[in-house]
């Protein structure tokens, strides 16, 4: 099978559950059998193994008459850019992972679930298609283990000298990235002045010296949304349209909009926060979520009820795409003797100031929450895929974690699935 083919399929198949006859599932269950004789990489017993395909020629891509009906592309050259953009390297890898829980085996895919197989169910005889690529699979993986049966250093060596960038972890310093790429540098020296900077590394020190000379006496929600319009202020959030709107109502405009009756209570009773605080602002809701935004690109003010007795603010907000919001929003508290702290402080410090990595992930692993992935010491917070543009530049500027070796073990007991 060539790499078009095999894409046809992954795209039927993990985005539907996929239909599987008994010969399909036997297939799954030699590849699981066939895996076992290499080591668990990870707690789940799950392995994971690199996969090559041919990309093919062009035919095996598609017809230009097809496309060119279509109306996706005009001209025989455009036919071949298309091709070359989607299949820029003449190898493409697939990272196969595949474990079982209870009587199922599951297989995944570059991380998403392909195919399935519960060896308690009784599947049907009828030819289906995906008997073909499970049948490709097999012989891939017999490829493998082959090979690591022949020379198991020579088949890591050939994985970490030939497996494409794009399917790697590294780290790349930023400043160096902004070399290559200068819009983000530009935007953040466009946005944050010196003295703006300045500010930021004493909100740092601040932030670090721990909770105990940031505690607030006293607390409302009126005073809440009053802290809240001096960070919307800073960003400018209401140039245009604020004059005439109150503190809650900017809150009401750019807060998640879950706020669990934090808006219903009386603005100015202490009582009636700390009451609320303690009974309902743990609804499910997003009551600090003071500017809306993805699961990872919103700014939060989270309070906090310390000893029963004080209030802590904590600002949080690290993602690049808004951390010059965020600063602006820390500094004009800072300006106005606010005691608060700053989340991540360090972090968002080295991150506008060029001195952070951004964490690099394979193209199968979507570029945020993966700070699982790199070194706790490392303390990387920001994270991209490498793609195709600049790509060469990237690589050679980049720090590459080595790939996990993949070893042999002894071969365990098998099973057979039921047949019909």
């Amino acid at each position: 099978m060539k790499a078009p083919e095999i894409d046809n399929f992954l795209l039927n198949v993990q985005n539907v559950p996929a239909h599987i006859n008994v010969q399909c599932a036997n297939i799954i269950l030699n590849v699981f059998h066939a895996l076992e004789e290499i080591e668990a990489q990870g707690d789940d017993e799950i392995r994971n193994v690199w996969l090559e395909a041919d990309r093919g020629e062009i035919s095996d891509f598609g017809s230009f008459s097809e496309y060119k009906t279509e109306g996706i592309i005009e001209t025989e050259k455009e036919f071949v850019e298309l091709w070359e953009s989607y299949y820029p390297d003449k190898i493409k890898w697939y990272q196969m992972s595949i474990t079982r829980y209870a009587d199922t085996i599951y297989l995944y895919i570059n991380s998403k679930i392909t195919l399935q197989v519960d060896m308690n169910k009784v599947y049907p005889k009828e030819k289906f298609l995906i008997e073909k690529f499970a049948e490709w699979l097999l012989a891939k993986v017999n490829e493998v283990i082959n090979k690591l049966k022949v020379n198991e250093k020579l088949y890591n060596r050939h994985i970490q000298q030939n497996l494409p960038f794009q399917k790697r972890f590294g780290k790349i310093l930023r400043e160096k990235y902004w070399m290559v790429s200068p819009d983000e540098m530009n935007y953040f020296k466009e946005n944050l002045l010196p003295e703006t900077i300045s500010n930021l590394r004493k909100i740092v020190e601040i932030s670090e010296k721990g909770k105990a000379s940031l505690l607030i006496e006293k607390m409302t929600s009126g005073l809440f949304f009053r802290i809240c319009e001096i960070g919307y202020n800073a960003n400018n959030y209401f140039e245009q349209n604020g004059i005439h709107k109150t503190a809650k109502e900017k809150y009401l405009i750019m807060a998640d909009g879950r706020d669990c009756n934090l808006s219903k209570i009386d603005e100015d009773s202490v009582v009636a926060f700390r009451n609320w605080y303690k009974n309902e602002s743990h609804c499910g809701g997003h009551p600090w979520e003071i500017c809306r935004g993805g699961n990872s690109t919103h700014i939060s003010l989270f309070l906090e009820y310390i000893d029963n007795s004080k209030w802590l603010l904590r600002l949080a907000g690290r993602s690049s795409v808004r951390v010059v919001e965020t600063i602006k929003f820390a500094v004009a508290l800072f300006e106005n003797e606010i005691p608060f702290m700053l989340e991540d402080a360090r972090n968002i410090l080295n991150m506008v100031t060029g001195v952070d990595y951004i964490g690099i992930v394979p193209d199968s692993v979507i570029p945020r929450y993966c700070s699982s992935y790199f070194p706790n010491d490392e303390h990387i917070i920001d994270f991209m895929n490498l793609g195709n543009e600049r790509r060469n530049e990237l690589v050679k500027i980049a720090v590459w974690y080595p790939e996990r070796e993949i070893r042999l073990k002894t071969m365990i007991n098998r099973n057979k699935i039921r047949n019909n």
